[in-house]
This record gives structure tokens, sequence and C-alpha cells, in this order.
């Protein structure tokens, strides 16, 4: 009987999350005002920062951080996607919406939190995300008060 071995899906090279949240952003920027788009780019871009110096370990342990720590010494721009996935993005994104990283423009921010809520529905909706949600609906409750 021949078995066989799969990778978790965090680990697969198959899963570029970069490409993901690109394709994501762009569709939620389908139909909208020019200004709109461009604040969905620059919340996109302020997502990649965020996942290029985030410090994991709380949210994802001691090995997950060192992989990271170990490939972004590689290269930090895009080591997060290198060695973590989706449910690892969702585990770090409560961070993303704390004070520290939420923009400091008012619009901004709003933007921030809802584009971010978007893309955890659209990662939902399409079962590339399993984890508990709990924290990150916390975390957005928490911004959604903060940007008002």
């Amino acid at each position: 009987m021949e078995t066989t071995t799969t990778m978790p899906m965090r680990w697969s090279p198959a899963i570029d999350g970069v490409d993901v949240l690109v394709r994501l952003v762009a569709a939620e920027g389908e139909g909208r005002p020019p200004s709109t788009v461009r604040r969905y780019e620059r919340v996109l871009a302020h997502l990649l920062l965020f996942l290029d110096h985030v410090d994991v370990q709380p949210q994802l342990g001691v090995e997950a951080a060192a992989a990271l720590a170990a490939e972004r010494d590689v290269g930090r721009e895009g080591a997060f996607f290198r060695v973590l996935g989706l449910d690892d993005l969702m585990a770090c994104l409560p961070v993303f919406l704390q004070p520290g990283w939420l923009a400091v423009r008012s619009v901004e921010r709003r933007t921030q939190v809802s584009l971010v809520a978007r893309l955890v529905r659209a990662l939902q909706a399409e079962g590339r995300v399993t984890g508990d949600l709990r924290p990150w609906r916390a975390a957005l409750r928490s911004a959604r008060q903060i940007s008002t």
C-alpha cells in the first residue's frame, strides 16, 4: 500500500499569498472611483510592508517565527508568503488592525479596516482560510471603534 504525505497548505510553494491578495484587491476596486482604487492600493502596500516586518511569534509560535526570520535573512520582501500561508496571515491580521499599524489619516484608516474585512470575507468564500476567526473579529471591532 502506497502512502502519500501532503504538506500543510501553509508550506505549499504553489500558494502565492501576494498574488491572491493582489487579485482580491483588484476585484474590490473594480467599478470604483480612481481615488478609492488608489486607497486600496495603498492599503495593500501597507499590508505587505506589515508582513515584511511583523513579529509572528506571539501569533504563530517559535518555530514559525524562526522559519520566517531565516527567510527574511535571505530577503525580507515577500518572505512571509515564502514560508507561511493565508491561515498564518489570518492569525497576524489582528496586529495589522491595532493602533501601531492603523493608518494615521481617518479616511485611510477606515479604508484599511473595511478592505481588510472584505479581503477576509473573500478568503473565506473561496475556502482559503480555515482558522479560528474570533481574534480577527475582535480586532476588527476594536479597529472600527478607533476609525470612527
